[in-house]
């Protein structure tokens, strides 16, 4: 059984003006959460069963590269301390902020196993970069991809931000650009969202910015995928493009029903279980699919470890109707879709029909694509497609 492992780094130098995921910019914590991750990464080892196949270790955040050489070797001791098998094309993702790269870090964590790299670039434009609160230039992300190159990391992700306020449409085509010109392997974009309690919502709610409307997104997410495709990128999920055969396989394995855990706070797991459990003082049996989330906070996240609990903030079984659901949630987000062979096996002839049913407008409207057994989004669809999933639910 394939397995991702996600580790989640909730260390930042500051804050970005838009970001609500947990994160905390203390950083003289660093090495007794490295020694706290660890000890859940041998907790939740036996959720999994002796024979998984690991196939993806993602470093998340926060900030990844503002851990230490040291402290990432020893997160890497610990995971091949308790995980045997390792699939021979596994994915090791590291977050990182383009200045962070330095040729020192660049060979230490490409020394360590990672192999593939996913810069936060979100703009190419000082200007939009500082409002933003990011702590790079322009410049640094063409010397952090070289950097890259020099020692050998040549799988590289950018991830981007379109809808910016205040911004004309051509400061977005030379952000796109100048990305295409650096040769990434993957490209991230997503539309610039105000999450409440974010210093970009209060600034939008005050009247201070101006906000783009549904039209003017639209009309950048369209550029988008138009030059991304004439640059030979791949639109293989809704904020996703990648060149042939270098798709992100640990986040495929989010929108593809693989089991994965994740350790940190206020990261999530879904698995099947392999034998009967206890866990969040509930009893589980084999074969139950869970998804559970870790508590958010740092101080409570430690406070659960140091007892020898997995600190569990949620846990939910998913019966019939969560699974049919999630499969939707899921497969719709990727130019692959939904195979209805599958589909059908999982859920019976009935609810195929029943999708099919309910698509057929969107399907009329050239949101959607019936054909060879299959329903997937089509580039349209792809803008709207929250709305038509929300649709379909039984």
């Amino acid at each position: 059984m394939k397995v991702g492992l996600y580790l989640h780094i909730p260390f930042c130098k500051s804050r970005c003006i838009y970001c609500d995921f947990y994160s905390t910019t203390s950083h003289d914590k660093r090495e007794k959460y490295v020694a706290n991750l660890c000890k859940e990464i041998a907790m939740k080892r036996a959720l999994i069963g002796s024979e998984a196949l690991l196939s993806s270790i993602y470093f998340g955040g926060g900030t990844p590269s503002l851990l230490s050489l040291p402290q990432l070797e020893a997160l890497f001791g610990t995971i091949r301390k308790y995980y045997t098998y390792f699939s021979p094309e596994i994915e090791i993702t590291l977050e990182a902020n383009p200045d962070d790269i330095t040729t020192t870090y660049a060979k230490g964590i490409h020394n360590l196993g990672i192999n593939r790299v996913s810069l936060g670039v979100q703009s190419f434009h000082d200007q939009q970069l500082s409002f933003l609160g990011r702590r790079h230039n322009a410049q640094q992300v063409v010397e952090a991809i070289e950097t890259l190159h020099k020692v050998g990391i040549d799988n590289i992700s950018i991830d981007l931000i379109y809808g910016l306020p205040e911004a004309p449409l051509t400061w977005w085509e030379t952000t796109i650009n100048k990305a295409i010109a650096l040769h990434p392997s993957h490209i991230s974009a997503y539309a610039l969202t105000y999450e409440v309690g974010t210093k970009l919502s209060r600034l939008a709610t005050k009247g201070e910015i101006l906000i783009k409307n549904d039209d003017e997104v639209y009309e950048e997410y369209n550029l988008l995928i138009r030059k991304l495709a004439e640059a030979g990128y791949v639109h293989y999920e809704i904020s996703n493009f990648a060149l042939p055969h270098r798709e992100a396989i640990h986040n495929s394995s989010y929108w593809e029903g693989t089991p994965y855990l994740g350790v940190g706070p206020s990261a999530h797991s879904y698995i099947t279980l392999c034998e009967e459990t206890i866990l969040g003082k509930e009893c589980f049996q084999s074969g139950d699919k869970l998804r559970f989330a870790n508590m958010a906070q740092l101080t409570s996240y430690e406070r659960e470890i140091e007892r020898g609990y997995i600190p569990i903030d949620f846990i939910e079984k998913l019966g019939f109707k969560e699974r049919y659901e999630e499969t939707l949630m899921l497969r719709l987000r990727t130019q692959k879709g939904i195979d209805l062979s599958l589909f059908n096996k999982d859920f019976g002839t009935s609810c195929r029909e029943q999708l099919i049913h309910r698509a057929q407008p969107y399907i009329d409207q050239g949101l959607l694509l019936y054909q060879r057994d299959r329903l997937a989004p089509t580039e349209r669809g792809f803008f709207v497609i929250d709305g038509i999933i929300s649709s379909l639910f039984l």
